[in-house]
């Protein structure tokens, strides 16, 4: 009713220029506030599910049916945290680890070639239900010793691994170099159902290798498993020209892994997050 009264007010006295410029500082005031608000880390679930509705309520009352501000400046930095922030805090647990993993394939996507390159092709073979992911080469490794290098490895996982049950698989790793080739196949067996299933991915992680049990983080990949190409595996006796071909990928390795639904989950005290963090944090 407040804000009502006043933007009544607004159209009475000032022109349209100007009141245009007043509406909008009055939303980055109440914006502002609003994300002051839903940064609360004791906010509870409830509570974050009406406060969406808020948000909501107070964009279309801004943007009046298209009388009021644009929906460019509604939705503003301040808006897209609030709600990240709110989206985030009123899903569950398992909610929130899908969309951290499919947040990671998006960064993916968009990564920074200065944190180097892996390359690898994959490609599922419905008829023998296997994933065939081949390791090719990195590219501009992070060095993550003393000297200068890194002996790199990569392991290969299916995530959540609640959901695949299936334990990674390693290359060898390469001794101090950060231009490391592999071309090594692995095959791991998994019903295609699981792989279409929300929030499914295909990690990659280089790390430095001290020993198995002891390494650094150097980056890693993740894709989205609705990505990878579903191929038959050929008819029998065809000579090698009929082979499905796998997708092949260059994808650079993104090093900061900690989004909104992490911080979340790591603010509920989730053990994913322990588990996580032990391989994939600097």
């Amino acid at each position: 009713r407040y804000l009502t009264k006043n933007m009544a007010a607004c159209d009475i006295f000032l022109s349209k220029p100007l009141r245009k410029i007043m509406v909008n500082r009055i939303w980055n005031i109440t914006i502002t506030s609003f994300v002051k608000l839903v940064e609360d880390p004791q906010l509870k679930q409830a509570v974050a599910e009406r406060l969406l509705q808020t948000l909501t309520g107070l964009e279309s009352f801004f943007h009046a049916e298209g009388n009021g501000l644009s929906m460019d400046l509604i939705r503003n930095d301040e808006h897209m945290k609030a709600t990240e922030i709110l989206s985030t805090k009123v899903l569950t647990d398992d909610e929130l680890i899908e969309q951290h993993l499919t947040t990671l394939a998006k960064w993916t996507r968009r990564g920074d070639k200065k944190n180097g390159l892996l390359s690898f092709s994959v490609g599922y073979i419905k008829d023998k239900e296997t994933l065939e992911v081949t390791v090719i080469k990195g590219t501009c490794i992070p060095a993550r010793d003393s000297d200068g290098f890194s002996d790199p490895y990569v392991e290969i996982l299916l995530m959540p691994e609640k959901r695949f049950k299936i334990k990674p698989v390693l290359t060898e790793y390469k001794k101090k170099e950060l231009n490391p080739f592999y071309a090594k196949t692995f095959e791991l067996i998994v019903k295609e159902d699981l792989l279409d299933s929300s929030g499914s991915v295909l990690s990659l992680t280089v790390l430095d290798y001290d020993n198995y049990l002891k390494f650094d983080y150097c980056g890693m990949v993740i894709i989205g498993c609705e990505d990878i190409p579903r191929l038959s595996s050929g008819i029998s006796g065809i000579d090698d020209t009929n082979a499905p071909e796998r997708k092949i990928y260059e994808c650079s390795l993104i090093i900061d892994t900690k989004t909104q639904a992490l911080k979340e989950l790591s603010r509920r005290n989730n053990r994913y997050v322990r588990d996580f963090n032990q391989k994939h944090s600097l």
